[in-house]
């Protein structure tokens, strides 16, 4: 009998902590209009998320807006990272996600530039709006990828 109470005890509290992990934004409203990252030196690296959760967290009942925000890597071997809305592993439901004039960009050799707007990788969306007009993600000079997706689940 102590086993059994011992292993439910360890399974609980298992269960718990991936909970905790998940994470969730839920019946909230996030204004971020006119964010703004950047940075430039030799291998640079710039990372905006606004409403994001990671490792099946969930985002539901929400409004994300992010008009007119900007995450700039100047540099050689520099790498800029957007995220808008995006739950990975996890489900979007009932959410808006107003991204209009988002700007994400790369300079350099080399450059790597990726821009996310209302995604979901590895879960589910439904009853979800994504707006996103004027949205550019851009890598420049040799060698350089860009990777802009908006309204995805995969």
């Amino acid at each position: 009998m102590k086993s059994l109470i011992k292993t439910l005890v360890v399974a609980t509290l298992g269960v718990t902590a991936f909970a905790a992990f998940a994470g969730e934004i839920s019946g909230s409203s996030i204004d971020a209009t006119d964010a703004s990252s950047w940075t430039n030196s030799t291998a640079a690296y710039a990372q905006q998320e606004i409403g994001v959760t990671y490792g099946g967290g969930r985002i539901l009942n929400s409004t994300i807006v992010a008009r007119g925000v900007h995450n700039e890597a100047a540099s050689r071997g520099g790498s800029s990272y957007q995220y808008i809305g995006l739950a990975t592993g996890g489900t979007m439901n009932r959410v808006t996600v107003v991204a209009d004039g988002a700007h994400n960009r790369s300079t350099g050799s080399g450059a790597r530039a990726e821009q996310l707007i209302g995604a979901v990788l590895g879960g589910t969306m439904t009853n979800t709006t994504v707006i996103a007009n004027r949205a550019m993600n851009n890598a420049q000079n040799d060698s350089a990828r860009a990777n802009q997706k908006i309204g995805v689940v995969n």
